[in-house]
């Protein structure tokens, strides 16, 4: 059997090429932070991005949750590849403080939960900060 060096070549070159061409977008964590003096109670609608480890989840339905987060602690809730609109983990949101009742009930309220750089671009990691 006869090697034909160029189609070798050729075919390594392709390989290189799609190797170099895949997107490297950066990877950041979401999650929510109680930086209150209390727990908070969150009741989320959430979406197929939503993955949480760590705190007790209770399922109440159909995407629907429920978990606590004691003060001074966080949980987190997902992975966001590059922009946090595509891989937002809830749709719907609540938060219940000692003192009050956060709502956000559709995705661009939630994300408008979520802390931002001085310029008004959300930071990164992802953080919903609840003081």
């Amino acid at each position: 059997m006869k090697i034909n060096h160029f189609n070798s070549f050729l075919s390594l070159c392709a390989i290189t090429a799609m190797l170099l061409l895949q997107s490297c977008d950066p990877t950041y964590s979401i999650r929510i932070e109680n930086q209150s003096s209390s727990k908070i109670t969150v009741t989320a609608t959430t979406t197929n991005k939503f993955q949480a480890y760590g705190h007790k989840i209770i399922e109440l339905g159909a995407d629907k949750v429920r978990f606590e987060i004691p003060s001074g602690e966080y949980l987190e809730c997902g992975m966001a590849i590059a922009g946090l609109e595509n891989d937002l983990p809830f749709t719907s949101l609540i938060v219940q403080t000692l003192n009050k009742r956060i709502v956000a009930d559709t995705p661009n309220k939630v994300i408008s939960l979520f802390e931002k750089e001085s310029d008004g671009n959300l930071k990164t990691p992802y953080s919903l900060v609840i003081k």
